[in-house]
């Protein structure tokens, strides 16, 4: 009888052992699946997450690109534009040049006073059309003319000419010429204009 009982109480104990086991295999394993299934989580907001980056990078480059392409456009007009600009200005420059040579050379007669006065108003740059080419000038440096303006308000009508023709890259004797100014009153002006 006890060897009976012993054998009981030692079939009592496997049994209580395997149970523990069997509850710690369980635990295990539910650990293990709530590992898993965090990690499964990461993994699936991860590949969401970089989804959603490649989108927006995949828009942002294309937006890049878009603006890139407008950007070169905007700068060919501008060029076209301020080559336009200033085959029209030497042109000018050119006719008021011949403009001064034959005035010096004529004598007082009305036939080429006449001559004179159309080619003036055909060839010669006048005070209006300085307004024009101020306005170009401003359009092709993306209206940074007019915010000088608007924050150096000291600038004269004469400056903001003589910054035309620097942006247009006119050389100083060639705008010396143009505005009947002496090389040194230039200089003094674009110092002036420095400040």
């Amino acid at each position: 009888q006890l060897a009976r009982l012993d054998k009981q109480y030692d079939l009592t104990q496997k049994i209580r052992e395997n149970d523990r086991l069997k509850i710690a295999n369980q635990w295990n394993t539910i650990v293990i699946f709530a590992l898993l299934v965090l990690v499964l989580s990461g993994v699936v907001i991860f590949l969401i997450v970089r989804e959603r980056m490649r989108k927006k990078q995949a828009l942002l480059e294309v937006r890049n690109k878009e603006l890139e392409i407008e950007n070169r456009h905007k700068a060919y007009v501008n060029e076209q534009k301020r080559q336009a600009l200033l085959v029209k200005l030497h042109a000018q420059i050119k006719n008021t040049l011949q403009f001064q040579r034959l005035q010096v050379g004529y004598h007082e007669s009305k036939k080429h006073e006449e001559f004179l006065a159309a080619i003036t108003r055909q060839s010669v740059i006048g005070t209006t059309e300085w307004d024009f080419y101020i306005r170009e000038v401003n359009q092709l440096s993306d209206g940074r003319l007019q915010r000088l303006r608007e924050e150096a308000q000291q600038l004269t009508a004469q400056d903001v000419i003589v910054i035309c023709l620097i942006c247009l890259g006119l050389d100083i004797n060639r705008s010396c010429s143009l505005l009947n100014m002496t090389v040194n009153t230039m200089y003094q002006r674009r110092k002036r204009i420095k400040m």
